[in-house]
């Protein structure tokens, strides 16, 4: 992460992409507050290392069945697919990474069961603000 932060600030996103990419396994979704912004930032000089990072993401949110942030894994997993021809092709693929179809295959029949997740991605329910109230409402006035 150090490396990381220190490529970031220099600003050499090509190396912090290599930091993310030859240390792929290392990731972990429970650095939410600093790893979306990241690889919203890496994605589109290099989708691999958005790609790895936004699966961190994902699976500790599905692995913990944090269903509060199941929109969240949702927004993830549509960046994952947008991704996914750039980041499939990419010429440093570690060996030991699935691809993108594959790996949404692992999702679904690891975590086929959280409906609430794979009903946000289907788009059948959304986890949009609700609208607000109608109705009479106090009014102040200063006096």
């Amino acid at each position: 992460m150090a490396a990381l932060r220190f490529f970031l600030a220099w600003p050499r996103d090509d190396l912090a992409a290599r930091v993310v990419v030859r240390h792929h396994e290392a990731w972990s979704g429970s650095d939410w507050h600093i790893l979306p912004p990241i690889a919203d930032r890496l994605q589109h000089e290099s989708p691999l290392a958005a790609t790895i990072l936004y699966r961190a993401l994902l699976d500790d949110i599905l692995a913990r069945a944090r269903s509060k942030a199941y929109g969240h894994a949702a927004k993830y997993l549509a960046a994952l697919d947008w991704l996914a021809a750039d980041s499939d092709t990419a010429g440093d693929w570690p060996a030991d990474l699935s691809s993108h179809a594959q790996y949404r295959e692992g999702l679904r029949a690891k975590h086929g069961r959280k409906s609430g997740f794979w009903a946000l991605v289907e788009g059948r329910v959304t986890r949009d603000e609700p609208a607000p109230r109608s109705g009479r409402r106090p009014s102040w006035t200063a006096s």
